[in-house]
């Protein structure tokens, strides 16, 4: 299944930064398209997600990206698919792409601690990060509910599956 993804950020430096985005959410691909008019009102459409890091300012969205709480999270999504390769720039926004803002700040014992270069990440760096938020919680999201995976679950070594009576804890 193939999704477009509105990704529209404001509150950084420069002017505000809508990004149009495809995602394939069988594969986790994303192809980060083409650039558009920022303040064009959202509209709902089932195929379609919006994320923003200003939800007052629009009518409709799906997911509010809030620093304090999902910086670390876009951070590592960005760094998921880049490393795996599933992530494409076209010429027009390439600009933006997020690795010209990212250093290393030092390797501790879980490894790796990137940062972003508080004095040049801006409003489309920002948008291209939510874009690859959004495909990657819409990819985890396909994978929990794909159709054709079995339900089966192992619960201290007995297999569990759909005919069984049991409630499983999940977490999403």
């Amino acid at each position: 299944m193939s999704l477009i993804i509105d990704a529209r950020a404001a509150s950084y430096s420069g002017e505000a930064v809508r990004i149009i985005a495809a995602t394939d959410t069988k594969k986790g691909i994303i192809l980060i398209q083409d650039m558009a008019k920022w303040s064009e009102p959202t509209k709902f459409d089932a195929n379609t997600v919006i994320v923003t890091d200003t939800p007052t300012v629009f009518d409709h969205w799906q997911l509010c990206f809030d620093e304090a709480k999902h910086m670390q999270t876009v951070m590592r999504a960005y760094q998921t698919v880049r490393s795996a390769g599933l992530i494409r720039l076209k010429d027009t926004v390439r600009r933006y792409d997020p690795t010209n803002v990212i250093q290393m700040r030092k390797i501790d014992e879980r490894g790796r601690v990137e940062e972003f270069d508080s004095s040049s990440i801006n409003n489309g760096h920002l948008a291209v990060l939510l874009a690859v938020w959004a495909s990657r919680t819409m990819y985890g999201g396909n994978i929990i509910t794909m159709p054709d995976v079995p339900a089966v679950a192992q619960i201290n070594g007995k297999q569990v599956d759909d005919d069984d009576d049991m409630l499983l804890p999940m977490s999403i």
